[in-house]
């Protein structure tokens, strides 16, 4: 029973301390100055805050914009390198195709060779094995 007693009370004082404000501020001619001061204030303070986030707006989109040219013109470079490798490439590619044509066609020519050069061999092998078993 104290205890809703002593809240009531808190209450009852906290209202009555904030109707004595609002009354100081808007019932006296000096409260509603003070009170139209305040007001002026917080607009002050607002329209600054306003104009830093509008500022702090821009500055971000000016570094978003610069980041995004930077990152187009790596992305163009990158490219670029990419077509160059690609170029390399296909001309080794290509240079390998022309040599490995060429070396194809020298070792036929040699197993051509080695092959007539092995008959040669078997042929006067035996005119010669004949030469002595006839």
């Amino acid at each position: 029973m104290e205890k809703d007693r002593g809240s009531i009370i808190g209450f009852a004082l906290a209202g009555l301390a904030l109707g004595t404000a609002a009354w100081y501020l808007l019932g006296t001619k000096e409260g509603r100055e003070n009170f139209n001061r305040a007001v002026d204030g917080i607009g002050e303070v607002t329209t600054k805050l306003q104009k830093k986030a509008k500022d702090g707006m821009e500055y971000a989109n000016e570094k978003i914009h610069e980041g995004l040219d930077c990152t187009s013109d790596l992305v163009g470079d990158v490219k670029d390198k990419a077509r160059q490798f690609a170029g390399k490439a296909e001309d080794a590619v290509d240079h390998s195709k022309s040599v490995g044509k060429e070396l194809a066609g020298d070792m036929k020519d040699l197993a051509h060779k080695a092959a007539n050069d092995a008959t040669d061999f078997a042929d006067d092998a035996k005119s010669k094995a004949n030469k002595y078993t006839s």
